[in-house]
């Protein structure tokens, strides 16, 4: 940070430099040839202390603009470090403890299960990490086919049931009989990050409600919660990568690769939120693809 505010005060230095450089050499002419002050072109020196000043107030733009990119970098940078520490230190020593304590209990079916569990959880960040990578790449690979709606949701359901019974939320299903094209692993991905997202912000004996129906030529999906909603200003960026606002915790992919699915699809995303009413993520999966 402190290399890049430096090197903006150099190049405002440029800026006056190149300004006074007409002057100088205008000076010197006269100065070499014997020329009165007074019958020194000033004209001419205006319009090249003009022109040089323009070309470095361009210069000193563009050099700001790159110093926020690389400021911005080191940010989002440092963000992802700081997220890989936490979350992968964190199920490394439930690991290390349930492993301690298997070792020193004869039934070890509780420690198993718990490493099993934190083993798949780890598993799921570094797929979140390449499937990110893949999305921001354009690389992500699509197995494309017809897929009924209400079929693809139901194994989703029954993965989050679990978890939504444990939390007290009741879970809402309004799904037409629609199909549409696209990978049904993928959208059982975008549906569960979605379902998962709402979980962490519902409170105990609240809802979570799962709509889709056509629309136009679209397939239109909407996940609603009864949680605390999200602040307007900070709506537009949930879908960014590692954004960990107070309602979406964890490592702050889910919702940045849920909009690279929806997009890779030819879809779009968006949400919709008032504070204290919930939450509601929109997205469209087309009936047709171009080039399926």
């Amino acid at each position: 940070m402190g290399k890049a505010l430096r090197g903006s005060v150099y190049v405002q230095w440029l800026v006056v430099m190149m300004a006074l450089i007409p002057i100088v050499l205008v000076l010197l002419e006269a100065l070499i040839f014997g020329i009165d002050v007074n019958e020194v072109n000033w004209y001419r020196m205006g319009i090249g202390t003009t022109i040089n000043v323009l070309v470095a107030n361009w210069v000193y733009w563009r050099v700001r603009r790159i110093e926020h990119v690389l400021i911005d970098v080191v940010e989002t940078k440092e963000s992802f470090y700081t997220m890989v520490t936490h979350d992968l230190k964190s199920p490394l020593s439930t690991i290390l403890m349930a492993t301690e304590m298997a070792n020193a209990s004869k039934d070890c079916t509780a420690e198993i299960e718990m490493i099993s569990r934190q083993t798949t959880g780890m598993l799921k960040m570094v797929d979140d990490l390449l499937c990110s990578q893949a999305g921001k790449a354009g690389k992500l690979n699509l197995k494309v086919g017809c897929v009924a709606v209400r079929e693809a949701l139901s194994p989703v359901l029954a993965t989050v049931a679990t978890t939504m019974h444990k939390h007290g939320i009741n879970i809402i299903s309004d799904v037409a009989d629609v199909t549409c094209l696209c990978d049904k692993d993928r959208l059982s991905q975008i549906l569960i990050n979605l379902i998962s997202n709402s979980i962490k912000n519902t409170p105990s004996g609240g809802f979570i409600a799962i709509h889709a129906q056509l629309s136009g030529d679209a397939v239109l999906f909407m996940i609603e919660d009864s949680g605390g909603g999200i602040a307007r200003e900070k709506l537009a960026s949930i879908f960014t990568s590692y954004e960990t606002d107070g309602k979406f915790g964890g490592h702050g992919l889910g919702l940045s690769i849920v909009k690279s699915l929806v997009e890779a699809h030819h879809g779009r995303v968006w949400a919709e939120s008032v504070i204290g009413e919930g939450t509601k993520i929109f997205f469209t999966i087309p009936k047709h693809i171009e080039g399926a």
